[in-house]
């Protein structure tokens, strides 16, 4: 069930990034696919402690997933912020684009290793 959310955050990044000249639209998706991340890990904390499971995992294939999970969210805060300097001041744009190039990837890779998390 949270990989399909997983692959719902993750359509709706893409769909975020196709849409990027419609700057409603792209901050539209974007977000609600960063609340969607947010809420995810919020479900698997509270409903099956991933952190403290993790935390003594010796499971190499859960650590990249948790690893790769961490750093999108905090690419998902990075582009937040180039996104807002984007719209105030007119600078970060290349961070911005760089950042999010990166995210898609690194997104991409977390919605399959929760695939293959789950499916083992």
């Amino acid at each position: 069930m949270i990989a399909h959310f997983s692959a719902i955050s993750l359509l709706l990044l893409y769909v975020g990034f196709l849409s990027r000249r419609n700057r409603m639209r792209h901050v539209t998706f974007q977000m609600t696919s960063l609340a969607c991340d947010i809420a995810i890990v919020i479900i698997l904390e509270s409903n099956r402690s991933v952190v403290q499971k993790a935390i003594g995992s010796t499971d190499r294939l859960l650590l990249t997933h948790i690893a790769l999970a961490v750093t999108a969210l905090l690419q998902h805060l990075l582009n937040l912020i180039t996104g807002i300097l984007i719209w105030r001041t007119g600078t970060g744009r290349k961070i911005h684009k760089l950042n999010g190039l990166i995210l898609i990837v690194v997104r991409t890779l977390v919605t399959v290793t929760a695939y293959t998390v789950v499916m083992r």
